[in-house]
């Protein structure tokens, strides 16, 4: 059984890499998550339109495992909210197994951009 958390990313303005700007709680023993509404920093994202990476990861009590991973900006977010169309998470180390396709669908339900 999995406990999910998602891990949010930015460019943030004078940086050339993703820092981290926020994550979701854990979602103890559960395969198909819903997390609350989450918030992080407007100005750690320059622009609606740049991208803002997002890993999901499953807690461990001593590791956490890496899931996968997909890219999307505000922009892209609020088009797919509440349109039941996902995101595949991908995990470039398993790409190269035999029949890997994703480690999951990511759907945003909702985005309010303050």
């Amino acid at each position: 059984m999995s406990d999910p958390f998602l891990k949010f990313s930015a460019i943030p303005f004078n940086h050339n890499d993703f820092i981290q700007v926020g994550q979701t709680d854990v979602k103890e023993r559960d395969e198909t998550p819903e997390w609350q509404p989450f918030t992080f920093p407007l100005e750690s994202i320059t622009s609606v339109d740049n991208p803002i990476k997002i890993d999901c990861w499953d807690k461990d009590k001593k590791d956490d495992e890496y899931v996968g991973s997909c890219y999307m900006s505000l922009r892209e977010m609020k088009c797919l909210q509440s349109k039941e169309v996902g995101v595949m998470l991908k995990n470039d180390k398993k790409k190269k197994k035999l029949g890997y396709k994703h480690s999951g669908i990511l759907e945003v339900v909702s985005v309010t951009i303050n």
